[in-house]
């Protein structure tokens, strides 16, 4: 499909406060719909619910360049930016209901139905954060995965 990007952190890491895992901001002339997102767990082998929450910002996070790849050979190159390990917050201005899911063995996964995504408008931001700090540091891979609209 033409003009899907998927957007991550080039390496996982520990998350062990309150931040943002990973964010995006949207082009400045184009809308985008969030179609997937995933957080994994790649080093805590003792069981906990984690409960993940996403937000819209008006101010980015301070944090890593993510890498932003087009899913199409030939696509452009995305129009906006990503970020991971977001160590400054940034303003968040919407949280939406946490999704809570238990770290060891298996990763969050959202892939909503058509109805449920989440569209971000032109130079939007729009994350994902655990609700509160992990009870122990936490490897994490993230990554979100958005289309042009």
């Amino acid at each position: 499909m033409f003009g899907v990007y998927e957007i991550g952190g080039a390496t996982p890491v520990a998350i062990s406060t309150l931040r943002t895992i990973i964010e995006f901001t949207a082009p400045a002339a184009i809308r985008c719909e969030v179609i997937a997102a995933y957080i994994g767990n790649i080093d805590v082998e003792t069981s906990t619910q984690e409960a993940v929450e996403f937000v819209r910002k008006s101010a980015a996070g301070t944090g890593t360049a993510a890498t932003i790849e087009a899913t199409t050979t030939g696509d452009a190159a995305f129009g906006g930016s990503g970020r991971y390990n977001c160590t400054a917050e940034g303003t968040v201005t919407d949280t939406f209901p946490a999704r809570s899911y238990n770290i060891v063995g298996s990763s969050f996964l959202w892939q909503p139905v058509p109805e449920e995504r989440h569209t971000v408008e032109e130079g939007g931001i729009w994350g994902i954060r655990y609700q509160a700090a992990p009870e122990a540091a936490i490897v994490t891979p993230a990554l979100i995965v958005v289309r042009y609209l």
